[in-house]
């Protein structure tokens, strides 16, 4: 039973890491820049850089959000059936498709 749980939460840790990665690469192609960009803004590499973005610690998060201008809560993917809401490239926040 507890294999079985940590198993599952594990997965959902590491399902959960990828939809932020790839929220965050959204964003910097967005805004016609790259992650190798974005890494060099941090003054990191870009391993380091993906090592950050799966900690998901806040400080990283808050680091990331400033150097893309954006707030924090725009790096966080939506729900299932909800979807980031731009008109002519601004956030207007998050809403059902």
């Amino acid at each position: 039973m507890f294999l079985i749980l940590k198993v599952y939460i594990c997965r959902n840790q590491i399902i959960r890491m990828f939809v932020f990665v790839l929220r965050v690469q959204e964003i910097v192609d967005k805004q016609g820049q790259t992650m190798e960009w974005l890494a060099g803004k941090l003054n990191i590499t870009r391993p380091s850089l993906y090592s950050r973005l799966k900690t998901g610690k806040i400080k990283a998060i808050e680091e990331i959000a400033n150097v893309l201008n954006v707030p924090i809560h725009e790096l966080i993917e939506a729900p299932k059936g909800y979807g980031h809401f731009y008109v002519d490239g601004e956030w207007h926040g998050i809403r059902k498709k």
